[in-house]
C-alpha cells in the first residue's frame, strides 16, 4: 500500500509520483484541462471530413506506429469512430 508518510520522511509515495509525473492525482480523473482539450480537438480535426469524423481520412499518420488498420481495430473498439 501507498505510505502517505513518506513526504513526512524526507521521500515521495507512489501516489504524489504519479501525480507529479502526470500532472493529475486520481481524485481529478475525467477533469481535462485546457491543454489536453486542446491537443483533443486537434486530433479530432485531422480526423473530419466534409464536417464528419472517419477514421478513414489520414491513413498516413499511422505508417510508424503499426499501420491503420491496427489502430482503426483500437478505435471501433474504444470509441465512437
Amino acid at each position: 500500500g501507498e505510505n502517505v508518510f513518506m513526504a513526512a520522511m524526507g521521500g515521495r509515495s507512489l501516489r504524489a509520483t504519479g501525480e507529479a509525473i502526470y500532472g493529475s492525482g486520481v481524485q481529478s480523473m475525467g477533469e481535462r484541462d485546457e491543454d489536453h482539450t486542446k491537443i483533443l480537438d486537434k486530433v479530432m480535426h485531422a480526423f473530419e471530413q466534409n464536417g464528419e469524423r472517419t477514421f478513414e481520412v489520414r491513413k498516413e499518420l499511422f505508417k510508424d506506429v503499426g499501420g491503420h488498420a491496427i489502430w482503426r481495430v483500437l478505435m471501433r473498439k474504444t470509441s465512437n469512430f
